[in-house]
């Protein structure tokens, strides 16, 4: 209904957000001075994250800043999730003796970071093209 119509808006328009962050920090890999948990930090802060909420969340979700602040961590980490997994595909994809390899294990910290370096040039054009698209 209405209020599921509203929720997937107000979610679409905060994973928007994310994405620019992860797109701006793809950019400018070699700065210290970026990182995508301290644009979501500051975001879930502003002024912006709360008009955000208010116009596009239904119901008492929109009035709760604890429950807004939920949803947006979560949805951080639904993003950084997809992103791993999406360049995992890429790469395996990339390079098809990868997907021989047992996929069962999990990624460690310095892992994740050479995936995601590994595909940088990958992932700023797809992010750049899924933001132009929406």
């Amino acid at each position: 209904g209405a209020g599921s119509a509203a929720f997937d808006g107000g979610c679409q328009a905060i994973l928007n957000k994310l994405f620019s962050f992860t797109a701006e920090i793809m950019s400018k890999r070699k700065s210290k001075a970026v990182s995508f948990e301290a644009n979501a930090h500051k975001f879930y802060k502003s002024t912006e994250f709360d008009e955000i909420c208010k116009a596009k969340l239904p119901g008492s979700l929109s009035k709760s800043r604890p429950g807004c602040m939920l949803l947006g961590m979560m949805l951080s980490q639904l993003h950084q999730d997809w992103l791993t997994s999406e360049l995992r595909h890429a790469r395996t994809k990339r390079n098809p003796q990868l997907s021989k390899q047992k996929q069962t294990s999990k990624l460690s910290s310095s892992d994740k970071i050479n995936e995601v370096n590994s595909f940088m040039g990958w992932s700023i054009f797809s992010a750049a093209g899924v933001i132009v698209l929406l």
